[in-house]
C-alpha cells in the first residue's frame, strides 16, 4: 500500500516518477498529496508488458501527445484512454 508517509520518502530522494505493479493499493490522500507535488503514478499495465514495444501498434504523433498530457494532469492513467483517444481522434 502506498500512502502520503512513502510520498514524502521518494519526495526525500527525488523519486518524481512511481510505477505501480499489479495489485499496488494507492490511498486517496497519497494520490492526491503525490499529484500536487509532481509525482507521477504510473499504473501497471498488463498488456504494455506483455507485449514487446516492438509489436505494439505505432501512435500517431498526436495521439501519443495527447496520452501523455492527459497521463501528466491526472497523475495516471484512465482505464480505456487509449479507445477515448482513438475515437475522439477519428
Amino acid at each position: 500500500m502506498l500512502t502520503k508517509v512513502d510520498i514524502d520518502q521518494m519526495l526525500q530522494t527525488g523519486t518524481s516518477e512511481v510505477r505501480l505493479g499489479p495489485g499496488d493499493i494507492v490511498t486517496a490522500l497519497a494520490r492526491e498529496y503525490a499529484l500536487d507535488r509532481g509525482v507521477r503514478l504510473v499504473p501497471h499495465s498488463s498488456q504494455a508488458e506483455s507485449v514487446p514495444p516492438s509489436a505494439q501498434p505505432a501512435q500517431a504523433p498526436l495521439a501519443t501527445e495527447i496520452r501523455s498530457a492527459v497521463i501528466s494532469a491526472l497523475g495516471e492513467e484512465p482505464a480505456g484512454l487509449d479507445e477515448i483517444i482513438s475515437r475522439a481522434l477519428r
